[in-house]
This record gives structure tokens, sequence and C-alpha cells, in this order.
């Protein structure tokens, strides 16, 4: 609702023209294409069409809206990256444009039920050979290598610090700054799949922290012993002299 029923449109080598094609209750957006729904459940699309997305059963672009073939009492449509999809009232899917698995076209609308699955599908490679480079006290770099998988189905990086999402990338390296000196840091990164599946975690890598310690002195200005706060203990020993001879270590 609150779509004009006209649309002026445009099509190669013709002059504009105010199309009458009826209200328009949804309309859906693609990177280069549009759906729209009418109050009857007929959809319409325009727009780019070289992976058949405007599923009229060609990839012929054009820029005037076009009936979308053999879709009735449809409730609700989506567009995106080359493809398109539509849901009708009696929960019937259907899909068509890019399809990403098997990397063809489905040039008019195709019904999938709930247990159709690519028969050759597999889960999404995780990134591998994860290294840390030390940049600054406070700072490190990340790198890793990445296949890009049977499908070509990775669409970026999710990084992790402590079990935390700290960033995405689309590159395979990233730097992470202001980093506290006191704690002990772990990361690992995980390729996250254009459909929004995720993969598993790569490698861990660390960052020690530096632990908080303090330094004992005897009344000769000799070092007696040094105490870190999780209670680890480092003490000297020394001869009449002053010169060391025993040095022990006590762990908590």
């Amino acid at each position: 609702m609150g779509y004009p029923s006209q649309i002026t449109s445009l099509t190669k080598g013709e002059p504009a023209l105010d199309m009458d094609i009826g209200p328009i209750k949804q309309l859906a957006l693609g990177s280069n294409h549009a759906l729209g729904l009418k109050e009857d459940g007929t959809v319409l699309a325009w727009g780019n069409n070289s992976y058949g997305q405007l599923g009229d059963d060609t990839k012929i672009t054009h820029l005037a809206p076009g009936i979308v073939l053999g879709l009735t009492d449809i409730y609700s449509i989506t567009a995106g990256n080359n493809a398109s999809g539509a849901v009708s009232y009696s929960s019937d899917i259907y899909l068509w444009g890019k399809d990403f698995y098997q990397s063809n076209s489905i040039t008019s609308p195709k019904r999938i039920f709930i247990d159709d699955q690519p028969g050759e599908f597999l889960p999404i490679e995780k990134p591998e050979n994860l290294k840390l480079k030390f940049i600054s006290a406070t700072s490190v770099q990340l790198s890793w290598d990445q296949s890009k998988g049977r499908y070509n189905d990775w669409d970026r990086f999710n990084v992790y610090r402590n079990n935390q999402i700290i960033g995405t990338t689309k590159d395979k390296t990233i730097t992470i700054s202001n980093l506290d000196l006191t704690k002990e840091h772990n990361f690992f990164v995980t390729t996250k799949g254009i459909l929004g599946n995720e993969s598993v975690a790569s490698n861990i890598v660390k960052k020690r922290g530096i632990e908080k310690y303090s330094y004992i002195y005897n009344s000769s200005e000799q070092l007696m012993s040094i105490l870190f706060e999780s209670g680890k203990k480092i003490s000297y020993e020394y001869d009449k002299n002053g010169n060391l001879k025993k040095t022990t270590i006590v762990k908590p």
C-alpha cells in the first residue's frame, strides 16, 4: 500500500512510458533489479536480467515492469544479489535467478521444498594457518589463508577475541589495537558464507599478558624476591660476599 499505481519506466531505445500496472503493495530491491507485488498476488520484475532474476524465462534485461511467469496468490517477495524469491499464501517457496551452489541460472520461478538440498553440498571451509604478528606492545596483526571453496561460497571473515566477535573483514588480514597489556588475548577467525552460514573456527593464536609484579629488597639493596600477582614467587639467595648463589621459583 502507499505506492503509486503509475510507474514511469525507460526501455532502451524508447521514450519514457507511463504504465498503469495497478496498485503495488510490496516493493523489493535487489542489487540491480526490482520486484513489485500487486494486490492480486502477481509479481512484476524489471532491471538487470543477467542471471534470469526477472523470472521471464530469458536473460534479457528490461527496465519496464514485466510479469514473473508462473506465480499466483503470492504473499511476499524478496530480491537479493542477482536472485529473487517469493512466498505464497499457501506457504509455497519460489526462487529464481543466480544459483550460488550450481553456478548456473534459474530463469523462471522454481518451487523449493524444505528437504531440498544441493546434491553435493559441503560445509563452508574454515580459514587456515592463522598467524599473529606483533606491531607494538598493544597492537597485533592477524593473517590467514582461505581457499575459494568448491562453490566460491565465502563472503567475509569474522574475527574473534576471547570468544567474542570483534570485527569482520573481506581481507585475509586485520590489525587489532588498544589491547590490554595485562590480559591474555586468544584469537581465531571463521568464514562467513554468502548464505549467512559460518564455518568452524580456525586455529587459535595467543598474545600473552604481562603480569603485574613487585620487587622486594633487603637492607643492602639486594633483590631478594619478585612477587607476581598470580602468586608466583622468584627468590634469590646470596653468599657472604654478596654473590648470587641460588634462585628459587615457587609457582602457585
